[in-house]
């Protein structure tokens, strides 16, 4: 009887995203996702390896093109609309105010260069841009700073291209003060909340603060966490961010904060 063969079929395990204790995310197998966050030590984040063949006008074409998919966008429109109606001027007549920004500090965007994770950092970097084009007609925002150790050489070249400062210093929300906007989209809420402890940004966009501190995940903080959750919405008007369909993923659950008063 001959001998057949059959084509030994090729599993692959599904590449997932594992955020450590420090609110940096690893992209790790499900097998290593589970060995890893139950009994293996942390493992510390690196640079983002590089795909072959990306180049730095590789990068800069690919993310040109997301940036005009995001400006082309409804939810681009109806963000701008958020911001020049709601969330710069506040009052009416005598009681109009405005919020005082001058920096701005990106939290966990991610490597423009992971195949895995590029797609949403660059919508997410394309919104950060137009964002700032909105609030800059009304404020000088003159510091842009970006944290994230995943990011490499191609990720900072990017960035600075864009007059976007890459920071090393592990105390950034040392940085934040009531002239700050932050911007942290899906930003780990372990990394997230104990930063923003006695911290009080004139505008963050980023988790849903409200379903971070009463929904299902909520059993996993800690009271201080909690207490640091409420704490940031008092005195804080929020709306939803508007849907992105291009990627819906990129900025689902996440929300605009900003200050209902005046600092002191």
């Amino acid at each position: 009887m001959p001998h057949t063969s059959r084509r030994r079929v090729q599993t692959h395990r599904k590449r997932t995203q594992v955020h450590d204790s420090d609110g940096w995310t690893h992209i790790a197998t499900s097998r290593h996702h589970q060995d890893w966050s139950k009994t293996s030590p942390r493992i510390p984040l690196g640079p983002a390896e590089t795909p072959e063949g990306l180049t730095t006008e590789k990068l800069q074409e690919e993310y040109s093109r997301h940036k005009r998919i995001w400006a082309a966008s409804d939810c681009c429109k109806a963000l701008n609309t958020i911001l020049t109606q709601q969330t710069l001027v506040k009052g009416e007549g005598d009681a109009e105010w405005e919020l005082r920004i001058d920096k701005c500090i990106c939290l966990g965007l991610g490597s423009l260069v992971d195949p895995v994770s590029r797609r949403y950092s660059m919508f997410q970097l394309g919104a950060l841009q137009s964002i700032l084009e909105v609030l800059n007609t009304r404020v000088n925002i003159s510091s842009i700073y970006a944290q994230d150790p995943v990011f490499n050489d191609l990720d900072k070249e990017l960035l600075g291209s864009l007059n976007i400062t890459v920071i090393e210093d592990p105390q950034v929300f040392s940085r934040i003060d009531q002239s700050t906007f932050v911007y942290a989209p899906h930003c780990e809420r372990s990394f997230l909340l104990p930063g923003l402890a006695g911290k009080n940004p004139a505008l963050m966009v980023g988790n849903d603060m409200a379903h971070m501190i009463t929904g299902s995940l909520s059993s996993s903080l800690t009271a201080a966490e909690l207490q640091i959750g409420r704490d940031f919405v008092q005195d804080r008007t929020t709306t939803a961010f508007p849907a992105f369909e291009a990627a819906e993923n990129a900025f689902n659950n996440t929300t605009i904060y900003w200050r209902s008063s005046p600092e002191d």
